[in-house]
């Protein structure tokens, strides 16, 4: 019987800049739409400019974003967004 080929695994980036992995950021997306969640991964390679996957706890789903277009919330926004999602559900 023949062996099985060894798949190379990516390894991914942890940190890119200041932003790190699992960090909570809003982002403005490809649509002008704005985005809020966790970092789940970053791509600095992309065509457009360095990107990042992240989980929008506001549409539920993951979503590719800019680097660019970050905003790093402050405390007194994350009280607002528990708010927001305390209204909608």
């Amino acid at each position: 019987m023949a062996r099985k080929k060894k798949t190379k695994q990516k390894k991914e980036l942890e940190k890119f800049g200041e932003l790190e992995v699992g960090q909570e950021v809003w982002c403005k997306l490809w649509n002008e739409d704005i985005a809020y969640g966790k970092i789940y991964a970053f791509f600095p390679k992309n065509k457009e400019g360095p990107a990042m996957r992240i989980y929008d706890e506001l549409s539920h789903s993951y979503r590719v974003a800019l680097v660019s277009t970050i905003h790093v919330p402050k405390e007194k926004n994350k009280r607002k967004l528990k708010r927001l999602k305390s209204i909608s559900r």
